[in-house]
């Protein structure tokens, strides 16, 4: 009986003026708890009313009905779409509104057209056109004062960025069939020469979806369209010395695909002494990302290691610390010992930051225990300093490393104990025989 009333109504909202279905989505919205159970039959008219004249219900934006109706949906927890054909075209609708002068708004926007995305990733297909437009809006050389250019960009960066991050390919021959990959492609690289920060950078860590994406996933791919232009693009800037820009769309790009470092550690690495503030920590953040991208990375950083270690800036002593951490791993002792313990040890005993002594001690206690350095006297002597820290945190590290190195100590005499002593009873048992 319930199943009839729905499907009269569905039929009702389907024929009848577009106040009247506006007003029936308005009350399935209001008691959206009370239509759940029956969301699979309600979903086709729902939907409809807004898609059926969007210009009477609301108009071309992301508007407040239009929005309740995606909350609705969404709390529904339809895991499949019951109607695909609809389903894709009302995706395709929420991307032709998400524009909005303010980034709160757009982001918000963003956010509910990826969690259909991700739920219904196997009932729809998309169509990138739109996403192209909003890509190349301005032309090769955009205005990018022009505020309008510049949200176009960063909508179909962060859209895009969505489709890809929910398993979708940047690029579909079947759904595309009004564009080339490799327009795609140029359109999206395009954005990593315009001057405002903001835009090329989303266009960089896009970039590094994509690139992660395509190495992972199964299958020949055609490096020439994305990944060639993009190391070909790279290596122009550092060429023509616009170190900065390098910089920051390298370490946008390895924040999604840190392996794309490979090739690129030596000249991060040329670029570190030069580097202050942020610009240093950044270029640090990259080189920690896929610290094994470059096997002489140790002896590339070693040469102003120095500098790096005792230049003041606590945010990039720290991370040169992580790093160094990270490399001592594949460093011989001799060479720890000769060229990184004096100056670890004068600069960081007494270090300042709590966060700086307590990551220098942890490098002294893996040099202790894993790099077999236990009998290193400037790593004894700088351990035993540690129980005297000022540092509750790093006193009680300490304090627990100690204990556990003198309780194995302790264990071992006592099984050398026991088994003298079980040694001298069975020499004792034999010698009555003898």
């Amino acid at each position: 009986m319930r199943s009839e009333c729905f499907n009269k109504g569905m039929s009702f909202c389907a024929g009848t003026h577009i106040n009247v279905r506006l007003f029936l989505a308005k009350v399935v919205t209001r008691a959206r708890k009370v239509f759940a159970p029956y969301a699979i039959e309600w979903f086709r008219p729902y939907v409809q009313a807004i898609l059926i004249d969007p210009m009477k219900s609301g108009g071309f934006a992301f508007h407040y009905m239009l929005r309740d109706i995606c909350i609705t949906l969404l709390e529904w927890n339809l895991l499949a779409a019951p109607d695909e054909r609809l389903a894709t075209n009302f995706v395709q609708h929420l991307i032709r509104v998400a524009p909005h002068g303010s980034n709160q708004v757009l982001r918000a926007n963003v956010d509910i057209i990826r969690l259909f995305l991700e739920r219904w990733k196997n009932d729809i297909c998309l169509e990138r056109k739109i996403l192209l437009q909003y890509l190349i809006a301005g032309g090769q050389r955009p205005e990018m004062n022009d505020r309008n250019i510049k949200m176009q960009r960063s909508v179909g960066l962060q859209l895009l960025g969505a489709i890809v991050a929910s398993g979708y390919p940047l690029y579909d021959p079947i759904t595309d069939i009004s564009t080339s990959e490799e327009h795609m492609c140029g359109a999206l690289l395009n954005n990593l020469t315009v001057k405002t920060k903001e835009v090329y950078e989303a266009a960089a860590e896009l970039l590094g979806i994509v690139t992660r994406t395509r190495r992972e996933a199964a299958g020949i791919i055609d490096e020439e369209f994305l990944e060639t232009r993009l190391h070909k693009a790279l290596k122009q800037l550092y060429r023509d010395a616009e170190y900065e820009r390098f910089l920051n769309i390298l370490n946008k790009v390895t924040v999604r695909d840190p392996k794309f470092l490979q090739g690129y550690s030596a000249m991060v690495v040329d670029q570190l002494p030069r580097l202050f503030g942020i610009y240093k920590s950044n270029a640090l953040d990259t080189l920690l990302r896929y610290p094994n991208a470059e096997p002489n990375l140790f002896n590339q950083i070693s040469r102003f290691l120095p500098k790096l270690l005792t230049h003041r800036d606590e945010i990039a002593q720290l991370k040169t610390l992580k790093l160094l951490a990270e490399l001592l791993k594949e460093v011989s002792n001799e060479k720890i010992s000769e060229s990184v313990l004096p100056v670890l040890c004068q600069t960081f005993g007494g270090h300042e930051s709590v966060d700086c002594r307590r990551e220098y001690y942890e490098i002294l206690m893996y040099l202790h225990k894993t790099k077999g350095m236990d009998k290193e006297p400037l790593v004894i002597r700088s351990l035993l300093l540690g129980l005297c820290d000022i540092s509750d945190m790093v006193r009680e590290t300490l304090q627990n490393f100690w204990h556990s190195l003198l309780s194995q100590v302790i264990v071992l005499q006592r099984i050398v104990h026991v088994l003298c002593c079980a040694l001298q009873s069975f020499v004792s048992h034999v010698s009555q025989y003898v």
